[in-house]
Protein backbone atom coordinates (compact mmCIF):
# COMPACT_ATOMS: atom_id res chain seq x y z
CA UNK A 1 0.00 0.00 0.00
CA UNK A 2 1.00 3.63 -0.92
CA UNK A 3 0.57 6.24 1.38
CA UNK A 4 -1.00 9.76 -0.53
CA UNK A 5 1.03 12.66 -0.16
CA UNK A 6 -0.28 15.78 1.85
CA UNK A 7 -0.99 17.91 -1.07
CA UNK A 8 -2.49 14.88 -2.96
CA UNK A 9 -4.88 14.90 0.36
CA UNK A 10 -5.52 18.17 0.44
CA UNK A 11 -6.71 18.45 -3.47
CA UNK A 12 -9.01 15.29 -3.11
CA UNK A 13 -10.64 16.88 -0.05
CA UNK A 14 -11.03 20.38 -1.40
CA UNK A 15 -12.54 18.94 -4.55
CA UNK A 16 -14.74 16.15 -2.91
CA UNK A 17 -15.72 17.63 0.36
CA UNK A 18 -17.15 14.02 1.27
CA UNK A 19 -13.75 12.25 1.07
CA UNK A 20 -11.82 12.80 4.62
CA UNK A 21 -8.18 12.27 5.49
CA UNK A 22 -7.59 8.61 7.06
CA UNK A 23 -4.91 6.60 8.42
CA UNK A 24 -4.93 2.65 8.05
CA UNK A 25 -3.29 1.68 10.91
CA UNK A 26 0.01 -0.63 10.25
CA UNK A 27 -0.58 -4.19 10.44
CA UNK A 28 -4.33 -3.61 9.28
CA UNK A 29 -3.14 -5.77 6.51
CA UNK A 30 -1.13 -8.53 6.66
CA UNK A 31 2.14 -7.64 5.04
CA UNK A 32 1.40 -3.61 6.06
CA UNK A 33 4.55 -2.61 8.19
CA UNK A 34 3.59 1.32 8.79
CA UNK A 35 0.45 3.30 8.71
CA UNK A 36 -0.76 4.19 5.28
CA UNK A 37 -2.04 8.07 4.88
CA UNK A 38 -5.05 8.48 2.27
CA UNK A 39 -8.21 9.39 2.11
CA UNK A 40 -12.01 7.69 3.08
CA UNK A 41 -15.98 8.56 2.76
CA UNK A 42 -17.52 8.27 6.25
CA UNK A 43 -20.37 6.37 7.29
CA UNK A 44 -23.07 7.99 7.20
CA UNK A 45 -27.01 7.03 7.77
CA UNK A 46 -29.32 8.44 5.66
CA UNK A 47 -33.01 9.40 5.93
CA UNK A 48 -35.91 11.12 4.11
CA UNK A 49 -37.77 14.28 5.71
CA UNK A 50 -40.80 12.14 6.80
CA UNK A 51 -38.83 10.72 9.50
CA UNK A 52 -39.59 12.83 12.98
CA UNK A 53 -37.16 15.30 14.80
CA UNK A 54 -37.65 13.53 17.69
CA UNK A 55 -36.87 9.68 16.32
CA UNK A 56 -33.79 11.44 14.08
CA UNK A 57 -32.66 13.50 17.54
CA UNK A 58 -32.66 9.76 19.56
CA UNK A 59 -31.23 8.10 17.37
CA UNK A 60 -28.15 10.16 16.91
CA UNK A 61 -27.69 10.70 20.46
CA UNK A 62 -28.07 6.64 21.97
CA UNK A 63 -25.17 5.89 18.66
CA UNK A 64 -23.17 8.78 20.31
CA UNK A 65 -24.13 8.06 24.27
CA UNK A 66 -23.37 4.07 23.58
CA UNK A 67 -20.52 4.23 21.48
CA UNK A 68 -18.31 1.63 24.36
CA UNK A 69 -21.01 -0.86 23.76
CA UNK A 70 -20.81 -0.11 19.66
CA UNK A 71 -17.23 -0.44 20.26
CA UNK A 72 -17.41 -3.68 22.20
CA UNK A 73 -19.49 -5.55 19.85
CA UNK A 74 -18.19 -3.68 16.44
CA UNK A 75 -14.32 -2.71 15.35
CA UNK A 76 -15.94 -0.18 13.39
CA UNK A 77 -17.45 1.27 16.79
CA UNK A 78 -13.86 2.48 17.30
CA UNK A 79 -14.05 4.68 15.07
CA UNK A 80 -17.34 6.38 15.97
CA UNK A 81 -15.91 9.52 17.51
CA UNK A 82 -18.32 12.39 18.23
CA UNK A 83 -15.82 15.24 17.45
CA UNK A 84 -15.24 13.69 14.08
CA UNK A 85 -19.22 13.38 13.86
CA UNK A 86 -19.83 15.74 11.29
CA UNK A 87 -16.79 15.68 9.25
CA UNK A 88 -16.87 14.81 5.39
CA UNK A 89 -21.02 14.92 5.41
CA UNK A 90 -22.17 16.81 2.06
CA UNK A 91 -25.40 16.28 2.61
CA UNK A 92 -28.02 18.16 4.70
CA UNK A 93 -28.31 17.14 8.22
CA UNK A 94 -31.85 16.03 9.19
CA UNK A 95 -33.53 18.49 12.05
CA UNK A 96 -32.92 16.53 14.39
CA UNK A 97 -29.32 15.10 13.86
CA UNK A 98 -28.93 19.00 13.40
CA UNK A 99 -30.33 19.87 16.87
CA UNK A 100 -28.24 16.88 18.43
CA UNK A 101 -25.02 18.50 16.83
CA UNK A 102 -25.67 21.89 17.25
CA UNK A 103 -26.14 20.77 20.86
CA UNK A 104 -22.45 19.46 21.31
CA UNK A 105 -20.54 22.74 19.03
CA UNK A 106 -20.15 20.57 16.16
CA UNK A 107 -22.19 22.79 13.59
CA UNK A 108 -24.00 26.45 14.57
Amino acid sequence: MVSLSDAAIKSLTEKYPFFVEYTIPAGTYNGQDSDVKTVAVMATLATNSQASEDTIYNITKALFENQPELAQAHAKGQELVLEKAVNGISIPFHPGAEKFFKEKGLIK
